[in-house]
């Protein structure tokens, strides 16, 4: 049985993280793997209680301090690009959708200040490769929200899986991104 690195006690519960394609894997003992479209919740939590959660659990709060961020996308997009953006009505699926076919994931990196991302790779998070195409964009803003940071879908997908230990996890899986395969804007 394979133990979590982070973790001090023994884990009697495999390992899981998601592939490329949004599939949980698990790694048993045997030496192989099987895989199975996800089913564990964001707040799941191992049985014997010797992990944090695997993915951040949903914070309403949170999500409504970030929310209208979607707004300052829709704007940009429209003023720049001349398209007309729209929430999605999924609450599950990606955040903005356009006529033409097109999707944006949103989300704030509170710890970016500036126009000058700080870091060398950006991290998004492993769950939501489900929205990585090749008609999509995964927009990160800064903290003030002036500043955008944007990356394909398709090359979200392309990259490699990390896994990192956060404010809110032990060790969550990320999908990190180098810098130098996204485009800064000015979104204000």
């Amino acid at each position: 049985m394979k133990r979590h690195p982070i973790w001090r006690k023994r884990c009697t519960k495999p390992l899981m993280r998601l592939n490329a394609y949004g599939q949980t894997v698990t790694g048993g003992g045997t030496g192989r793997k099987s895989f199975s479209t996800p089913t564990r919740t964001a707040s799941a939590r191992c049985a014997t209680k010797c992990e944090q959660p695997l993915a951040k659990p949903f914070d309403r709060t949170l999500y409504a301090r970030d929310d209208d961020a979607k707004e300052d996308v829709i704007a940009w997009v429209a003023r720049h690009y001349g398209y007309h953006l729209y929430v999605n009505p999924d609450q599950y699926g990606i955040d903005l959708l356009c006529a033409n076919g097109w999707s944006f994931e949103v989300e704030v990196k509170h710890n970016w200040r500036g126009a000058r991302f700080p870091y060398q790779e950006v991290h998004f998070s492993a769950r939501k490769l489900k929205f990585a195409n090749r008609r999509s964009i995964f927009v990160m803003l800064n903290s003030e929200r002036t500043h955008g940071l944007l990356v394909a879908g398709d090359v979200v997908r392309r990259c490699k899986i990390v896994r990192k230990a956060t404010k809110y996890t032990a060790d969550e899986q990320f999908v990190e991104v180098p810098v130098r395969l996204t485009q800064i804007v000015t979104i204000r």
